[in-house]
Parts: structure tokens; C-alpha cells; sequence
């Protein structure tokens, strides 16, 4: 099967709010307190009670004159995930047959290494292990229905489908600069754009703290190789000395 994506097009946005109204609907968030932000932006920050915000982004022009532009942040539910990497909990964050990073709030511990590790600071978790992370509503997916943000955008700045002809028809309409998280063996969401990144806000190689790769890359594998090697010491030391009894 062609490999199915989510592409997202600032330049189509209007700031409706709609898919994130579509998405709490969905999976049942609450939404929480919103707080005004820049201009309209009444969702600054990642917050457990949203999977996404919106962020605005005005762009000087000539004449006094500013572009506004409205883009759609989420998790970007990367093929290498180090939130799940991270996470101690089974079952707690996974990834599905689709490639769809899933969270399971009834394993979460509370831990907040995902926090840590997401290179896009995207999750967030209240006191009570809520948490906000976009999960591409997979089970609409596994029944191939459109996640509900793509479903309900009016303008078609969010789309879904497969990978190659939303490319094509974005590089028809003139959306030739497309954002890959290529440090991460790619993604399941993708932005088609007209001007630079770094126009939009968004990090061109974003990087991972200095403390998660310390802990993935050398202290787990010493921690697990201690492990087994207590483990085998002990085996070891039962075959040569056995069962002691007492007198």
C-alpha cells in the first residue's frame, strides 16, 4: 500500500481553529483555560488539554504592510520516535501498524522523560498524567476514515492521503519547499511551503538534548548490560557452588 500522510499548508490557513475543535471533539479533551496570547492567538504554548495550537506568525512586507500566517503545530508522529524510545512504561507511548505514535494514559506514569526527549517539545502532562500529544486519530485511520482535523478543514490546509500525490498536487500549486524531519527517518506529518523555513517558525534540523542522548546512547546500554551481568555472575555462581543447607 502507498504510504499515507498528513500535509499541512500554512499558506491555506485562515486561523478558523476548526480542526482543533474537530480533534478535542474526537478524542474527548476537555480543552482547558485558554490564555490570549500574540494578536489572536489564544493558545501560546502546548498544553496537556490541546493536540495542537495554532501559532501566528506575522512576516514584514513592504509599505508598512505585514503577511499573517497561520500554522498548524502537532506532534510529527516521527518514524524514529524518541518519545517512545524514552518511555519506561510499557504500552504507555507505541507505534502503530501505520507508523502513528499512540498514547495510552492509563499506563502513563508520570514520568515525563517523553517531555524530554521530543525534539519538538511538543508533549506536555498535567499533575494527573493528562496528556496533550496528537495521535493522528488512529483508530479513524485503521478504519480508513480521514483523521478529524483533515476531515474538517474548510480550506484544505490539512489534507490526508497518499504521500506522492499530495506532493504532486502541492508542487502544482506552487507549494515547492517541503519540511522533513530527515534527522529522524522522516515523518507522518509534512508541510509544503512557499517561502524558507525558517519563515514559519519551525526548527530546519531540530536537535535532541544533550542529557537524552547521554542516557539512550550510554548509560541504558551500561544500566542493562550491569544488569545481565549480575544476573549471569549469579547463574554462574548457583551451577559451581550450588544450594548451601544449613546445619
Amino acid at each position: 500500500m502507498a504510504k499515507k500522510i498528513v500535509l499541512i499548508s500554512p499558506e491555506l490557513c485562515i486561523g478558523c481553529r476548526a480542526c482543533r475543535t474537530a480533534c478535542n471533539a474526537w478524542i474527548q479533551l476537555n480543552g482547558g483555560k485558554e490564555v490570549s496570547g500574540h494578536m489572536s492567538e489564544n493558545q501560546p504554548e502546548f498544553t496537556p488539554h490541546f493536540c495542537d495550537r495554532i501559532r501566528y506568525v506575522e512576516m514584514p512586507l513592504e509599505k508598512n504592510s505585514v503577511r499573517l500566517l497561520f500554522i498548524n503545530q502537532r506532534c510529527m508522529h516521527c518514524s524514529d520516535a524518541w518519545c517512545v524510545n524514552s518511555c519506561p512504561s510499557t504500552g504507555a507511548l507505541y507505534k502503530t501498524e501505520e507508523g502513528l505514535t499512540v498514547f495510552t494514559r492509563e499506563r502513563c506514569t508520570g514520568c515525563r522523560l517523553c517531555v524530554s526527549a521530543c525534539p519538538f517539545n511538543v508533549p506536555r502532562n498535567s499533575t494527573d498524567s493528562e496528556i496533550g500529544t496528537c495521535h493522528l486519530c488512529y483508530d479513524r485511520i485503521s478504519e480508513g476514515i480521514a483523521p478529524a482535523c483533515a476531515k474538517t478543514c474548510p480550506t484544505g490546509a490539512i489534507q490526508y492521503g497518499e504521500r506522492e500525490k499530495l506532493l504532486e498536487k502541492a508542487r502544482k500549486a506552487g507549494l515547492e519547499k517541503v519540511y522533513r524531519v530527515a534527522d529522524h527517518r522522516g515523518s507522518d506529518i509534512l508541510y509544503a511551503f512557499k517561502d524558507v523555513v525558517k519563515v514559519y517558525t519551525l526548527d530546519e534540523k531540530p536537535e535532541l538534548r544533550e542529557t537524552v542522548v547521554l542516557w539512550h546512547r550510554l548509560l541504558r546500554p551500561f544500566a542493562y548490560a550491569s544488569l545481565g551481568f549480575v544476573v549471569a555472575a549469579f547463574q554462574l555462581y548457583s551451577l559451581v557452588f550450588g544450594r548451601r543447607k544449613m546445619k
